[in-house]
């Protein structure tokens, strides 16, 4: 056993652990695809060039890759939700957005679940909400969430391998 080792920050993973857990996250989606967000530019350009690249147009393929200010992947991101949304009969922007951001927030909950326990989440979540900078980026209809999972994932991840004292592994 690894003296450095604390069962304080132990994850208990059982099933019935993971179905809560799982209908959180799918309650959150459903949450966020129906409140209302505000649309942005960026989503006006990325979902140009998706429509573009639906309808074939050598455009769309030509602003994939070689735009610099609009990144490739919100726009495969919300090309894969638009297929999606499709077959689901919803829309792909909101899909995205839903998704992304509960992803994120799925994070957020599995940081406080390891350390502080359950009322953690949702405090950071309406102290999140109660900043105006904060509130307003989370409420607009912004494709460059996708980038947000990645760098909540590599938090999560950070903070478990400095609790664990796995940092010096790294090192």
């Amino acid at each position: 056993m690894d003296p450095t080792f604390n069962s304080s920050l132990a994850y208990s993973s059982t099933p019935r652990h993971r179905l809560c857990l799982g209908g959180l996250l799918l309650l959150f989606v459903v949450v966020i695809y129906r409140l209302p967000h505000p649309g942005t530019e960026a989503m006006a350009v990325h979902k140009a060039i998706v429509e573009a690249l639906l309808a074939g147009n050598n455009w769309g393929r030509q602003a994939l890759v070689g735009s610099l200010d609009y990144p490739v992947l919100p726009s495969l991101s919300l090309l894969a939700a638009e297929l999606l949304a499709k077959l689901l009969r919803l829309d792909g922007p909101r899909l995205l957005l839903a998704v992304t951001q509960s992803w994120c927030v799925a994070y957020l909950f599995r940081i406080t679940l390891r350390h502080r326990g359950w009322l953690a989440a949702p405090l950071a979540i309406a102290f999140a909400i109660a900043l105006p900078q904060t509130r307003n980026s989370f409420f607009l209809l912004d494709p460059n969430w996708v980038a947000a999972v990645p760098l909540a994932a590599a938090f999560f991840h950070l903070v478990l391998w400095y609790g664990e004292r796995g940092l010096r592994d790294l090192i």
